[in-house]
């Protein structure tokens, strides 16, 4: 794996962490009692998952993290995590092929009854959808974004024609 990327993925570009810090701590002084529970809910999470046809597996949950990967006839975590959100259901993607899911203080049974029935709607086959710029890479994709939102009057100092 390149290094830069596991760098990131550990959290080594982060600034400003006292804030963060500031925020585990209280955690840890106010809310450790609550770590069963959600502990609780993310393996019922993944119970509630096992059968939906887009998961091809769910990692073993032995805290308030699931894992899961998603079948090869599942659309691409990206653009699962898109479907998901429009849904109001929030999900990490990790791998092209692997969503986080995390239980926490904001997190409860009726959140957990939404996400299982928005995956179970998933479809497990098919449901691919293409995208205009799905191969270009991460870079390309922030240009082509920066150019589309760029002002009027700033588009001649991009190198492109004044409109």
């Amino acid at each position: 794996m390149n290094r830069w990327l596991l760098k990131r993925r550990w959290g080594g570009a982060m600034r400003q962490t006292g804030v963060l810090t500031a925020m585990c701590l209280y955690a840890l002084d106010h809310h450790v009692e609550r770590l069963a529970d959600d502990h609780a809910l993310a393996r019922s999470i993944g119970a509630g998952l096992s059968d939906a046809p887009a998961i091809a597996r769910i990692h073993p949950v032995e805290t308030n993290i699931v894992l899961v990967d998603l079948a090869e006839t599942a659309p691409d975590a990206r653009e699962t995590a898109r479907i998901l959100k429009a849904r109001n259901v929030t999900v990490t993607v990790v791998e092209s092929r692997r969503l986080r899911i995390v239980t926490h203080l904001d997190v409860g049974p009726a959140d957990a009854e939404v996400l299982v029935a928005a995956f179970r709607t998933l479809r497990g086959a098919g449901g691919h959808r293409h995208r205009r710029h799905r191969f270009l890479g991460v870079h390309q994709r922030w240009l082509l974004g920066r150019r589309r939102r760029a002002a009027p009057d700033l588009r001649g100092s991009l190198g492109g024609p004044r409109t």
